[in-house]
């Protein structure tokens, strides 16, 4: 009778939400103080009963949610529920993220890609080094334990010192014990569970509104941190960084990444997004980069472009760069114990190296060539060993050589076993000496500092590299840009190039080239490396590539 008389006190409310909710975000039913019903939320999951409920949706899909007292419908609610993209996901406190938005079959496109630039084992070590990732490619779990519509990737949070690795779940508490199952966690409290990695590496993994967090921190304190920090931001993710925002709608790749740096005194960059998209034998990288800072638009100037301009041919990198004075300085911060210890012992010899680091512009620049004979007759009558041979040039600007011509020879008298020969020439200081097997020499000029070391360059042409890789890159190595290339490509075709060297057997030079080249196949597959800044009035333009090489039939 009781239940009667409050069943015809209560009426029937019909709701239609028109936005779709996010999987794994708690929802709210009912009214606090209500009567008591019984809740059905249409997912298959047990009834409960209670005047006031909440929910979370664990797959995306149609649902009906219906509360009765007795045989009367008191309460039906329907709803749309969608994966949580993973950019909701990631706190918008981060200062990076990388994710790959979904982990359907293209995200298997693109393992398969990075699998031949890194080599099967190299990649397995990273995979099995995030923890996650093993249940991100197991297709027993895609679907069941994984949800493939939302995403994985890592981030780092500003502040606080711990890489964060995350995967989009369709069940937290499965996917969590299969986790334990494989890699046989410790249970750590308020729902979280301790891990290592093959290498050694201890996390901590907890779940939150979908996702599974993997926290990778130097102090395990930091890892509380973090989660508290995850579970306490807001729902919208990087929806509220500024990196998100400056991302055009509809830029998307198989990968992306975000960047909003807190210490802009050490990376002047307000913000940075960039995409990957993988297409056959080619990773294309698109992005841009916004600051108001000068040192984007001063990049490539004739002090860093001087070094290319005249050049030999033919190298396998080169570089262009003007680094940020800031991250120069950062230099002269205390760091780890061993990197303290080796700036006293250089200021125990008098070795001003504040002075030094404050003299630095910036401006780098740097080419290697590969000497294909001198690698092969070390091969054939030297150590045997796939040792690097060639030549190396590096250019570094200064604003006060004299701040380094006073501390070099002191320095390579105390790193170098064997002291330098010093000559005084019309050009500057220069240092002569053997490292690792090859001439080496250091020039300290009033606003520059001069590496050249090792052989190749005979038979080579002088040329405008600027002009060469420009036409060939685009506009790379240009005025205003910062550039880098890595030409595996030219150092295979000059290992592979027939050659008679004088006092070999030709057979077995043909040999060896045969067992050098088959060897850097199944060291790499990379044909090239280019990373691009091109400059804009907010900041610059990025733009890069890794081109493999074709597949042999």
């Amino acid at each position: 009778m009781l239940l009667a008389a409050v069943s015809g006190c209560l009426r029937t409310h019909f709701e239609r939400r028109s936005v779709p909710v996010d999987t794994g975000l708690p929802l709210s039913f009912g009214e606090e103080g209500g009567a008591v019903l019984s809740w059905d939320f249409g997912d298959g999951s047990p009834r409960v009963e209670a005047a006031h409920v909440e929910r979370a949706f664990t797959r995306g899909g149609h649902y009906v949610v219906r509360a009765t007292a007795g045989e009367q419908l008191v309460w039906q609610i329907e709803l749309d529920a969608m994966p949580r993209p993973v950019t909701r996901a990631v706190p918008a406190a981060a200062e990076w993220a990388v994710f790959a938005p979904q982990v359907k079959g293209d995200f298997n496109g693109s393992l398969d890609f990075f699998e031949r630039v890194l080599g099967p084992g190299n990649l397995q070590s990273v995979l099995d080094g995030t923890l996650l990732a093993a249940l991100a490619i197991d297709s027993t779990a895609m679907g069941a334990l994984v949800d493939p519509l939302k995403g994985f990737g890592a981030f780092r949070l500003g502040g606080l010192d711990a890489t964060v690795v995350l995967l989009g779940v369709q069940d937290e508490r499965a996917a969590m014990d299969e986790l334990d199952a494989r890699l046989h966690g410790t249970d750590l409290g308020q729902g979280a569970r301790g891990f290592e990695t093959k290498e050694g590496a201890r996390a901590l993994v907890f779940a939150d509104r979908g996702y599974l967090y993997a926290v990778f921190p130097h102090d395990p304190q930091v890892a509380a941190q973090v989660m508290q920090a995850v579970r306490a931001a807001d729902a919208r993710g990087l929806e509220l960084n500024a990196a998100y925002r400056s991302l055009p709608a509809g830029q998307t790749g198989r990968v992306v990444m975000l960047a909003a740096p807190l210490q802009k005194a050490q990376l002047p960059i307000d913000a940075l997004w960039a995409t990957v998209n993988v297409s056959g034998n080619r990773a294309q990288l698109e992005g841009r980069l916004f600051s108001k800072d000068l040192l984007w638009q001063t990049q490539g100037q004739p002090s860093a472009t001087a070094l290319l301009s005249r050049a030999w041919e033919g190298p396998v990198l080169a570089a262009s760069l003007r680094l940020p004075p800031g991250l120069l300085r950062s230099m002269l911060e205390k760091g780890s114990p061993e990197r303290e210890a080796s700036r006293q012992r250089l200021l125990s010899h008098g070795i001003d190296i504040e002075r030094m680091v404050k003299a630095l512009t910036g401006d780098v620049g740097a080419l290697m060539w590969f000497d294909a004979e001198a690698f092969l007759r070390n091969l054939i009558e030297g150590s045997e060993r796939p040792e690097p041979r060639g030549a190396a040039l590096v250019e570094v600007q200064l604003s006060d050589g004299k701040a380094w011509e006073s501390a070099v020879g002191q320095m390579l008298e105390v790193f170098l076993p064997v002291r330098p020969k010093l000559q005084q020439r019309s050009d500057g200081s220069v240092w002569s000496t053997r490292l690792a097997g090859q001439d080496a020499q250091l020039t300290v000029a009033a606003k520059s500092m001069r590496v050249e070391l090792g052989s190749g360059l005979r038979g080579r042409t002088l040329v405008d590299l600027s002009a060469l890789l420009g036409q060939r890159f685009d506009g790379a190595f240009g005025k205003g840009h910062a550039s880098l290339l890595f030409d595996v490509g030219r150092l295979k075709a000059e290992l592979e190039t027939p050659r008679m060297i004088e006092g070999l057997d030709p057979m077995k030079v043909v040999t060896v080239q045969g067992f050098a080249s088959a060897f850097l196949d199944r060291y790499t597959a990379i044909d090239h490396v280019l990373l691009d800044l091109a400059p804009l009035p907010d900041g610059a333009a990025l733009k890069g590539r890794i081109v493999l090489k074709e597949k042999e039939h």
